[in-house]
């Protein structure tokens, strides 16, 4: 195959000269990076350790400058003696060598972090060429021309191959690439390819799913007396950060589709609800007396709500990332389930135990967690109850079954020992529904399971908390239909505005800051969501909020009797078993102004409509709701061929970092 055309095709590239400053520069970056991403270092250790029997870290050989071997480092992603089974081939989709965390430490590139470590020994550089494997060095001498010429600079991390091509280049193309570097060696060019590279990881690792993750674990483990920190004044209006940042996000995921050059919905049931909702808020806003708060309030359901519903929805996705939601909620419940039995000791041994003012008796303990409320707590474990049971039902192993049936157990005691009574009465709810579709034989030994709890915490005493808590009920019922029967016509049909009765914009129990007062002192929040809608939205913003619940419900249950796989079966029916459930809680506290319960309801609700719309639907027709532009594909580009490459070498490195630049942008035209 070697001819002389072929030789003379490439041009020798003459020695770079040594830049100092940039090698200055890239050793002070490195050590800086290696002190700073130590805790992520100790994380994904600890992961590649606890998932895969084998070392931590993969050590194989590479060619190095001069054609040198040396060792490189990387967080090890597939089985052990994985090389000797590829062997002299590039490693294809569907080889099953991946250890359980593999994929993804090789998507969003993490696995490269230990290559730091021989940047820091002098092997490789930051930005250069790519290191080869020995196995493959002869051959591609062979084959491709002047291929030796890649070798006469360290070896890098990333490289304009990389941020232009792929791991798939041909080896030919990856040449004309490095030797272009060769020739535009500088600090500002390997500069703009760190950038272009951290930006190309960043489009990777910044998805809707890991950004759902990362504020659902905020919420669920932030403590709710820290919540009053959250709040700051922007342009002299008051605004919670946390709000600000989801909203961002959001945006930032919009942005995201437009170099589709459209924006697009998937067809759901919930989205008319969802518009006729807000519409009747901001009509309710609009002859609200305190129409500024309403207006947020509105703002509220939008951002911390239905934006958690529209983002799982229209992001593809797969079934593997179905499963790991479900666990990533399962255990948080199990840890929350653990944080608050280790309270209850605690408190059991003096050293959180409050006392009732004047009196010097203790007060009753309860479990709260972080919520600072039992109630919130309850309903909280009572929504992801069901996908334990789904966890447990489908485990494949013999540890994984006894896993999570110890955490079943935990959260079951827990949810028993907040000792709230609708919380007891939606987890029945809940575990019926569930067990009518998976197990109804068991649906008597449920009976059992709440019958003795009842009696053991004595309910039908008068000093008992489940039944002090059946007479709070009760007068509450009395008032609320007391109130109702002298309401204004006009409130009871479109209601004050949202936020007007619940002042606060977190939970309900945290200090107030200063600047946000309610707007009468006499109003009080009702402990009943639904009675909250009613009087804040109306009797039209209650109906609304409940067609979209049941306009879910209907979804999932059409997506239980058409999935074909067994665990979106039972995943979909335990995401409604928990809705059902949520919908009794809201009986019993203003569920929708907690966030940790907003995030997580809604969150259920996208997920479970996510499910539908892309593992069981055949088809997922969607709105185009915007045009950007010329929506025909691009041309593509033609590879730069032997003649041209000698006019490439000479192209301005700014014409590079654009070219790069416009490719990230092209990569990025598939719909999410």
């Amino acid at each position: 195959m070697k001819t002389a055309s072929r030789q003379s095709a490439y041009p020798t590239v003459a020695p770079p000269r040594q830049n100092t400053v940039s090698q200055a520069v890239q050793m002070l970056a490195v050590f800086v990076g290696l002190l700073l991403l130590s805790p992520i270092f100790l994380m994904l250790a600890l992961a590649v350790r606890l998932t895969s029997p084998g070392p931590i870290f993969y050590r194989g050989q590479r060619v190095g400058k001069d054609q040198k071997i040396f060792l490189i480092r990387k967080f090890r992603t597939l089985v052990v003696n994985a090389e000797q089974k590829i062997g002299a081939r590039l490693l294809k989709e569907e080889d099953q060598l991946y250890t359980p965390i593999g994929k993804f430490l090789k998507k969003t590139k993490l696995d490269e972090l230990p290559q730091l470590l021989n940047v820091l020994m002098g092997d490789m550089n930051l930005v250069g060429p790519r290191p080869v494997r020995p196995i493959f060095l002869e051959q591609l001498k062979r084959e491709v021309s002047h291929y030796t010429a890649r070798f006469q600079v360290r070896p890098g991390m990333t490289g304009l191959a990389q941020v232009y091509g792929g791991y798939w280049t041909d080896p030919r193309n990856k040449l004309r690439y490095e030797l272009v570097y060769i020739q535009n060696q500088s600090l500002l060019f390997d500069l703009k390819l760190i950038w272009l590279t951290l930006l190309k990881i960043g489009t990777r690792l910044v998805t809707t799913g890991m950004l759902l993750w990362v504020f659902f674990l905020f919420v669920s483990f932030f403590p709710s007396s820290l919540y009053p920190w959250l709040y700051a004044t922007l342009g002299g209006i008051k605004v919670n950060l946390l709000h600000l940042a989801i909203a961002g996000a959001a945006a930032w995921v919009i942005g995201q589709r437009t170099y589709a050059h459209r924006m697009y919905l998937y067809r759901s049931s919930v989205y008319l609800p969802m518009i006729a909702f807000t519409v009747s808020s901001l009509m309710s806003a609009w002859f609200s007396p305190a129409s500024e708060t309403a207006m947020r309030g509105a703002i509220y359901y939008l951002v911390t709500g239905f934006l958690f519903v529209l983002g799982p929805q229209n992001t593809k996705l797969s079934g593997g990332f179905i499963r790991s939601v479900a666990t990533v909620i399962s255990l948080a419940c199990g840890l929350l389930a653990l944080a608050g039995l280790g309270e209850l000791a605690l408190m059991k041994h003096s050293l959180l135990t409050t006392t009732a003012s004047g009196s010097g008796e203790a007060t009753f303990w309860t479990m709260k967690a972080t919520f600072a409320n039992a109630n919130v707590l309850a309903a909280y474990l009572v929504l992801g109850f069901p996908l334990l049971l789904c966890q447990l039902m489908h485990a494949k192993t013999r540890d994984a079954r006894d896993f999570w049936l110890v955490s079943t157990t935990i959260v079951f005691t827990s949810i028993l020992l907040t000792q709230d009574l609708l919380g007891l009465f939606a987890l029945f709810v809940t575990c019926a529904v569930f067990l009518a579709y998976t197990s109804s034989r068991a649906i008597p030994l449920l009976v059992c399971l709440f019958l003795a709890p009842l009696l053991l915490l004595g309910a039908w005493d008068q000093s008992a908390t489940l039944s002090r808590q059946l007479t709070l009920l009760q007068s509450g019922s009395e008032k609320i239909v007391r109130e109702l029967l002298t309401m204004p016509s006009r409130t009871l049909l479109i209601g004050s505005g949202i936020k007007t009765r619940q002042p606060q914009l977190g939970l309900r129990e945290e200090a107030t800051p200063p600047e946000v007062e309610a707007t009468s002192p006499a109003e009080e929040a009702s402990n009943n969501m639904h009675w909250t809608l009613i009087r804040e939205t109306g009797i039209i913003g209650w109906l609304l909020m409940l067609w979209i619940i049941g306009a879910t419900l209907r979804t999932l249950y059409w997506g239980t009797r058409h999935a074909e796989d067994p665990y979106h079966r039972t995943l979909l029916w335990a995401l409604s078993s928990s809705i059902l459930g949520f919908v009794i809680s809201m009986c019993g506290l203003d569920a929708f102004f907690h966030l940790p319960l907003q995030v997580l309801f809604w969150g259920i609700v996208g997920l479970g409509l996510g499910t539908v719309t892309h593992l069981v639907s055949n088809r997922s027709p969607f709105y185009v709701i915007w045009r950007f532009g010329d929506d025909r594909p691009r041309k593509q580009r033609p590879q730069p061929t032997a003649t041209t490459f000698s006019h490439a070498a000479q192209t301005s490195v700014a014409e590079l970092s654009l070219a790069a630049s416009s490719t990230l942008s092209a990569k990025s035209e598939t719909p999410a």
